[in-house]
Protein backbone atom coordinates (compact mmCIF):
# COMPACT_ATOMS: atom_id res chain seq x y z
CA UNK A 1 0.00 0.00 0.00
CA UNK A 2 1.23 3.13 -1.13
CA UNK A 3 0.70 4.58 2.62
CA UNK A 4 2.59 2.41 4.19
CA UNK A 5 5.68 2.85 1.76
CA UNK A 6 5.51 6.48 2.75
CA UNK A 7 5.38 5.50 6.34
CA UNK A 8 8.77 3.56 5.79
CA UNK A 9 10.60 6.64 3.87
CA UNK A 10 9.70 9.47 5.73
CA UNK A 11 9.38 10.91 8.85
CA UNK A 12 5.96 12.98 9.79
CA UNK A 13 3.69 10.10 8.03
CA UNK A 14 1.57 8.32 10.24
CA UNK A 15 -0.61 5.11 8.37
CA UNK A 16 -3.21 2.44 9.31
CA UNK A 17 -5.78 0.30 7.73
CA UNK A 18 -8.85 -0.93 8.02
CA UNK A 19 -8.13 -4.88 7.70
CA UNK A 20 -4.95 -4.41 10.17
CA UNK A 21 -2.28 -5.28 7.77
CA UNK A 22 0.17 -2.98 5.73
CA UNK A 23 -1.01 -4.49 2.25
CA UNK A 24 -4.66 -3.76 1.34
CA UNK A 25 -8.12 -2.61 2.08
CA UNK A 26 -8.99 1.30 3.05
CA UNK A 27 -5.94 2.75 4.46
CA UNK A 28 -5.94 6.39 5.65
CA UNK A 29 -2.66 8.78 6.56
CA UNK A 30 -1.79 11.45 8.32
CA UNK A 31 1.38 14.07 7.58
CA UNK A 32 2.19 16.47 10.72
CA UNK A 33 -1.35 15.21 12.21
CA UNK A 34 -2.99 16.33 9.37
CA UNK A 35 -5.54 14.07 7.20
CA UNK A 36 -5.22 13.29 3.46
CA UNK A 37 -7.71 15.67 2.51
CA UNK A 38 -5.81 18.00 3.33
CA UNK A 39 -2.43 17.06 1.71
CA UNK A 40 -1.62 17.95 -1.91
CA UNK A 41 -0.96 14.61 -3.78
CA UNK A 42 0.26 14.69 -7.53
CA UNK A 43 1.40 11.58 -10.02
CA UNK A 44 4.08 13.36 -11.87
CA UNK A 45 2.30 16.65 -11.22
CA UNK A 46 -0.89 15.92 -11.83
CA UNK A 47 -3.42 15.77 -8.80
CA UNK A 48 -4.89 12.52 -7.45
CA UNK A 49 -6.70 14.40 -4.74
CA UNK A 50 -10.64 13.52 -5.03
CA UNK A 51 -12.38 16.72 -6.46
CA UNK A 52 -15.39 15.89 -4.02
CA UNK A 53 -13.85 14.71 -0.46
CA UNK A 54 -10.17 15.71 -1.75
CA UNK A 55 -8.93 12.24 -0.50
CA UNK A 56 -6.93 10.08 -2.23
CA UNK A 57 -7.99 6.37 -1.88
CA UNK A 58 -5.50 4.02 -2.77
CA UNK A 59 -7.65 1.03 -2.34
CA UNK A 60 -9.08 2.02 -5.58
CA UNK A 61 -5.78 1.09 -7.27
CA UNK A 62 -3.92 -1.64 -5.08
CA UNK A 63 -0.47 -2.05 -6.16
CA UNK A 64 0.47 1.60 -7.14
CA UNK A 65 3.95 1.57 -5.23
CA UNK A 66 5.12 -1.00 -7.57
CA UNK A 67 5.46 1.41 -10.33
CA UNK A 68 6.97 4.49 -8.49
CA UNK A 69 10.33 5.12 -9.28
CA UNK A 70 10.92 7.95 -7.02
CA UNK A 71 8.45 10.05 -4.26
CA UNK A 72 8.60 13.73 -3.31
CA UNK A 73 7.36 14.66 0.04
CA UNK A 74 7.57 18.20 1.13
CA UNK A 75 5.91 18.36 5.07
CA UNK A 76 4.44 21.71 6.43
CA UNK A 77 2.43 24.43 4.70
CA UNK A 78 2.98 24.97 1.00
CA UNK A 79 1.54 26.65 -2.29
CA UNK A 80 -1.08 24.35 -4.29
CA UNK A 81 -0.67 25.84 -8.42
CA UNK A 82 -3.77 23.05 -8.85
CA UNK A 83 -5.64 20.79 -6.34
CA UNK A 84 -6.28 20.69 -3.39
CA UNK A 85 -4.68 22.77 -0.60
CA UNK A 86 -1.00 21.84 0.78
CA UNK A 87 -2.10 22.89 4.32
CA UNK A 88 0.00 19.19 5.79
CA UNK A 89 2.28 19.01 3.29
CA UNK A 90 2.53 17.86 -0.27
CA UNK A 91 3.49 14.46 -1.79
CA UNK A 92 4.57 13.84 -5.71
CA UNK A 93 4.87 10.00 -7.42
CA UNK A 94 7.14 10.08 -10.02
CA UNK A 95 6.10 6.69 -12.42
CA UNK A 96 8.55 4.70 -14.11
CA UNK A 97 11.60 6.71 -15.73
CA UNK A 98 10.86 5.21 -19.22
CA UNK A 99 13.86 6.75 -21.55
CA UNK A 100 16.42 5.57 -18.67
CA UNK A 101 14.89 2.26 -17.91
CA UNK A 102 16.53 -0.97 -19.94
CA UNK A 103 14.03 -3.30 -21.80
CA UNK A 104 12.57 -6.27 -19.44
CA UNK A 105 10.00 -8.04 -18.25
CA UNK A 106 9.08 -9.01 -14.77
CA UNK A 107 6.82 -11.46 -13.03
CA UNK A 108 6.13 -10.94 -8.74
CA UNK A 109 4.37 -13.75 -6.82
CA UNK A 110 4.24 -13.06 -2.98
CA UNK A 111 1.91 -14.80 -0.35
CA UNK A 112 1.48 -14.13 2.54
CA UNK A 113 -0.57 -14.51 6.38
CA UNK A 114 -4.23 -14.50 6.53
CA UNK A 115 -5.05 -15.97 3.20
CA UNK A 116 -2.84 -12.92 1.06
CA UNK A 117 -0.86 -13.84 -2.05
CA UNK A 118 0.05 -11.09 -5.30
CA UNK A 119 0.63 -11.47 -8.69
CA UNK A 120 2.03 -8.52 -10.75
CA UNK A 121 3.71 -8.58 -14.37
CA UNK A 122 5.37 -6.09 -15.61
CA UNK A 123 7.31 -5.29 -18.61
CA UNK A 124 8.59 -2.22 -20.51
CA UNK A 125 10.50 -1.31 -23.97
CA UNK A 126 12.94 0.84 -22.88
CA UNK A 127 13.79 3.87 -25.10
CA UNK A 128 13.55 2.59 -29.31
CA UNK A 129 14.85 3.81 -32.20
CA UNK A 130 12.14 5.58 -33.23
CA UNK A 131 12.74 7.73 -29.91
CA UNK A 132 9.37 5.98 -28.39
CA UNK A 133 9.54 4.01 -24.52
CA UNK A 134 6.62 2.14 -22.91
CA UNK A 135 5.94 0.73 -19.39
CA UNK A 136 2.48 -1.33 -18.32
CA UNK A 137 1.84 -3.35 -15.25
CA UNK A 138 -0.81 -5.88 -14.22
CA UNK A 139 -1.60 -6.49 -10.73
CA UNK A 140 -4.10 -8.88 -8.71
CA UNK A 141 -4.68 -9.12 -4.87
CA UNK A 142 -6.32 -11.03 -2.61
CA UNK A 143 -5.91 -11.20 1.28
CA UNK A 144 -8.62 -12.07 4.21
CA UNK A 145 -7.22 -9.39 6.60
CA UNK A 146 -6.52 -9.15 9.54
CA UNK A 147 -9.62 -8.31 10.61
CA UNK A 148 -12.80 -10.17 10.44
CA UNK A 149 -15.08 -9.54 7.16
CA UNK A 150 -12.30 -7.21 5.92
CA UNK A 151 -11.14 -9.10 2.56
CA UNK A 152 -9.69 -7.31 -0.16
CA UNK A 153 -9.98 -8.62 -3.82
CA UNK A 154 -8.43 -6.11 -6.35
CA UNK A 155 -6.92 -6.25 -9.44
CA UNK A 156 -5.00 -3.09 -11.07
CA UNK A 157 -3.39 -1.99 -14.18
CA UNK A 158 -0.48 1.36 -14.68
CA UNK A 159 0.50 2.31 -18.57
CA UNK A 160 2.73 5.16 -19.26
CA UNK A 161 3.91 5.92 -22.92
CA UNK A 162 6.12 8.69 -24.19
CA UNK A 163 8.27 10.05 -27.24
CA UNK A 164 10.99 11.89 -26.55
CA UNK A 165 12.15 14.50 -29.31
CA UNK A 166 15.25 16.84 -29.23
CA UNK A 167 13.49 19.78 -27.87
CA UNK A 168 10.02 17.93 -26.25
CA UNK A 169 8.49 15.07 -24.83
CA UNK A 170 4.95 14.11 -25.06
CA UNK A 171 4.14 11.74 -22.47
CA UNK A 172 0.87 9.48 -21.58
CA UNK A 173 0.36 7.88 -18.01
CA UNK A 174 -2.93 5.70 -17.15
CA UNK A 175 -4.01 3.67 -14.70
CA UNK A 176 -7.68 1.56 -13.29
CA UNK A 177 -9.05 -0.85 -11.11
CA UNK A 178 -11.43 -2.53 -8.89
CA UNK A 179 -11.42 -3.85 -5.65
CA UNK A 180 -13.79 -5.61 -3.44
CA UNK A 181 -13.61 -4.59 0.37
CA UNK A 182 -14.94 -5.98 3.65
CA UNK A 183 -15.64 -3.04 5.56
CA UNK A 184 -14.84 -2.26 9.90
CA UNK A 185 -14.88 1.89 9.55
CA UNK A 186 -16.58 1.35 13.39
CA UNK A 187 -14.78 1.56 16.65
CA UNK A 188 -14.26 -1.61 19.16
CA UNK A 189 -14.55 -1.46 22.59
CA UNK A 190 -11.19 -2.72 24.30
CA UNK A 191 -13.25 -5.80 26.09
CA UNK A 192 -13.64 -7.13 22.65
CA UNK A 193 -10.07 -6.79 21.28
CA UNK A 194 -8.97 -8.26 24.14
CA UNK A 195 -11.31 -11.57 24.09
CA UNK A 196 -10.94 -11.01 19.95
CA UNK A 197 -7.96 -9.36 18.80
CA UNK A 198 -9.62 -9.46 14.89
CA UNK A 199 -13.21 -8.44 16.49
CA UNK A 200 -15.01 -6.36 13.59
CA UNK A 201 -18.95 -5.71 14.45
CA UNK A 202 -19.73 -5.26 10.77
CA UNK A 203 -21.13 -8.69 9.14
CA UNK A 204 -19.94 -9.99 5.95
Amino acid sequence: DANFLLERLTPSIIAYTESGTAFSNYSQMRLRGIDQSRINITLNGVPLNDMIDQGVFFSNFTDFGNSIETVQVQRGVGTSSHGTSSFAGSINFESIHLQNTEPGSELQLTAGSFGSYRASVEANTGLQKNKTAFYTRLSRIYSDGFRDNTSTDSWSMMFSGAYFGDKDIIKFTAFTGKSNNGLAYLPVAESDILANPRTNYLNE
